[in-house]
């Protein structure tokens, strides 16, 4: 989403179903004119659709604006909009919708790159090094049990 003029940024609204929690991060392109990491919140885990505002830092500014939520989980988002207005300059206050492109409900399968898998196996070497013909016991650090302990006699095959 860009704007013409630099914006101060106060708060983003976010219309949502986190039913796990998500991390909110936005990019903005100043100061420096380069797009970069300016905030970083955490959505908690929702009961049900709900608006979640994060009330950003008051030097958030930018031309260009770019959030991002990467959830842990199921996170069903309706819709955002940021709350800004021109920097430098006495103007009001907007709510400005930012465009988030449709989920569809249904799931369409997807064919992924994978190989069929034969009907016939074969043999493959495992790149394993041969063991030695001779072996050296090796003592473990054990704790010894203590007194009340029980010997069991388990069914092992001959």
């Amino acid at each position: 989403m860009g704007f013409e003029k630099v914006q101060f940024y106060g708060i983003v609204e976010i219309d949502c179903n986190a039913v796990a929690q998500a991390v909110f991060n936005l990019y903005t392109d100043q100061p420096a004119g380069v797009m970069a990491l300016r905030e970083t919140r955490t959505i908690a885990a929702t009961s049900g659709r709900q608006v979640v505002r994060i009330r950003l830092a008051g030097t958030t500014k930018g031309k260009l604006l770019r959030p991002e939520i990467v959830p842990t989980g199921l996170f069903y988002l309706y819709g955002m909009r940021v709350w800004a207005r021109v920097a430098g300059a006495a103007a009001p206050w907007q709510w400005y919708a930012i465009p988030v492109v449709e989920t569809p409900e249904a799931w369409t399968a997807v064919k992924l790159p994978i190989e069929p898998t034969p009907d016939e196996w074969s043999a493959v070497k495992l790149p394993i090094p041969e063991s030695g013909e001779e072996w050296t016991p090796v003592k473990l650090a054990v704790q010894p049990s203590s007194e009340t302990a029980e010997w069991i006699d388990l069914p092992m095959d001959e």
